[in-house]
């Protein structure tokens, strides 16, 4: 599957790293650390199904906050538990089944898993994590708003990324989450969504 997300969010991220990387004092990485921080980025999602009129992909930006814990296990190695909330502006219009306009829309987003990174450079950690995500999906004709559904998705994500810094910290990674079936008062509506995301992000370490 071609994915091509592009957005100036994505521009900054570079810059974002080498501001953090600018000349600081040498630190020693923490032990226990709780921490928090802001994310944003570009987000493309995926809509496949047996209603083929509402197949295809929407592009939008996803932004949001994330809080977690970490520890050292082994020399060089991290592992920790993270938690993030966000939304995002993630449009896709279609033709319905009565020939009507209708409109997808992301909704917020709640995540929780488990994160793993091993230092490859001073001040650098390249990380993995995995968990569990659950989203809402409005889905309405856009000339009547009124009649709109909000949909639960509930899935798995999984991404990679690097972190730069000790104490405050810039954050660029990739991530791919599968939620399944869009469901309705319990029932699967038939359309399977996917989302490829490249987000960006402060960290502050308390």
């Amino acid at each position: 599957m071609k994915c091509t997300l592009s957005h100036p969010l994505l521009l900054s991220a570079g810059a974002v790293l080498a501001m953090v990387a600018s000349p600081a004092q040498a630190q020693t990485e923490p032990g226990f650390q709780i921490y928090g921080g802001v994310l944003a980025g570009a987000q493309q999602v995926r809509i496949s199904g047996a209603d083929v009129r509402a197949n295809g992909t929407g592009e939008g930006i996803k932004y949001g906050a994330l809080i977690g814990v970490d520890t050292s296990v082994l020399t060089d190695t991290r592992l920790g538990i993270e938690a993030e909330v966000t939304t995002g502006t993630m449009r896709h219009t279609y033709t319905d089944r009565l020939l009507s306009a209708a409109q997808l829309r992301t909704g917020r987003d709640l995540y929780i898993g488990v994160r793993a990174g091993i230092t490859v450079a001073p001040r650098t950690l390249a990380f993995v994590k995995a968990g569990y995500t659950n989203a809402q999906m409005r889905m309405n004709a856009t000339q009547a708003t009124s009649n709109s559904i909000l949909a639960d998705l509930s899935g798995y994500r999984v991404g990679a990324g690097i972190e730069y810094g000790t104490k405050i910290r810039a954050r660029v990674e990739y991530r791919f989450s599968d939620y399944g079936t869009v469901k309705y008062a319990g029932q699967s509506l038939g359309q399977k969504v996917q989302s490829h995301e490249i987000m960006a992000g402060m960290i502050y370490g308390f």
